[in-house]
């Protein structure tokens, strides 16, 4: 009896991990395009945009979840249960990272733009690989690390440890 408990356990670990490296990429690669949109195109795709982000935001995943695989999976789309929890997740968690993105790209201040309109990039296209704007709103390195400072520690909290 035992033994079945953690060969369960495996396989949902299995199945969780599987799930998570199918729905992030596909919400990450969605959730990249809706935020380029969101802050370089127009009115009207910026308001399908915030609309996409603020209604998949709203929607519990369990719902979304439910609606892929109950309503479409039928005589449409053949969606096994994997799939259809990996795309739901991957559909809400675009919205989330469509806000991260944008608020990245938004981070980055107009001597930046200046920067890349001053090496050649056009003022109507800002490139987002742009040697001048990718270190503001991608950085590719996590930076210097920091250590809490033990100085705050109380002296009689510090004799127990």
């Amino acid at each position: 009896m035992g033994s079945d408990f953690f060969v369960y356990i495996a396989q949902g670990a299995a199945i969780t991990i599987a799930v998570t490296l199918i729905a992030l990429p596909f919400g990450l690669i969605i959730g990249l395009g809706l935020a380029l949109v969101y802050t370089y195109a127009g009115k009207w795709p910026r308001r399908f945009a915030s609309i996409y982000s603020l209604v998949m935001r709203g929607i519990p995943p369990i719902v979304l979840l439910f609606i892929l695989f109950f309503v479409l999976s039928g005589d449409w789309i053949n969606l096994t249960p994997f799939w259809a929890g990996s795309f739901s997740l991957g559909i809400v968690s675009s919205a989330y990272q469509m806000e991260i993105l944008r608020g990245a790209l938004a981070s980055v201040g107009s001597g930046q733009m200046t920067a890349a309109r001053s090496v050649g990039c056009p003022a109507g296209k800002p490139s987002v690989t742009s040697s001048s704007r990718r270190p503001s709103a991608w950085p590719s390195h996590p930076g210097p690390m920091k250590f809490p400072s033990f100085s705050r520690i109380p002296r009689s909290f510090m004799r127990w440890v």
